[in-house]
């Protein structure tokens, strides 16, 4: 009778060990959905700044452009007599409304001149250092007083 009733198998899994097994395989699921979930959101923040930085170069590329190949007559580059002595200066905002930028771009310049001891004469200033600030992105370049010189 006693080869018909085999004893106890202790080959199997219990009850208890199956249940922990499942408890550390969800933990272990829940943290990689984690990493994926954050990195995901991560990966939009990069994508939404990167999108920020193209659109505020593109927008400094066209206000470089503009003031490069611009002149007098344009507006936003003025040449002032004051007493005797002309002054070459930037207005910005003569530039944004030529341009059609909106109040949401900063344009912040900076004159460069070719002999820091002289005045912002037409001929001393070689141009304007440029920091232009778009959706919280700031990019910088700089324009030359060239007045199109280059396109005739």
């Amino acid at each position: 009778m006693r080869k018909l009733l085999p004893k106890k198998s202790k080959k199997g899994t219990t009850l208890v060990e199956s249940v922990v097994a499942v408890v550390l395989l969800a933990m272990f699921a829940i943290g990689v959905l984690t990493l994926l979930t954050s990195g995901g959101v991560k990966i939009q923040e990069i994508s939404k700044d990167a999108a920020a930085y193209a659109e505020a170069t593109q927008k400094l590329d066209l206000a470089i452009s503009a003031i490069s190949n611009g002149s007098s007559d344009t507006g936003y580059i003025s040449k002032t007599d004051v007493s005797g002595v002309t002054t070459c200066s930037l207005d910005v905002s003569n530039l944004k409304s030529a341009l059609g930028l909106g109040d949401d771009v900063q344009i912040s310049p900076t004159v460069s001149r070719y002999d820091e001891s002289e005045g912002e004469t037409p001929e001393n200033v070689r141009g304007w250092y440029l920091e232009l600030t778009y959706k919280g992105v700031t990019v910088k370049g700089f324009a030359s007083n060239s007045e199109g010189v280059f396109d005739s």
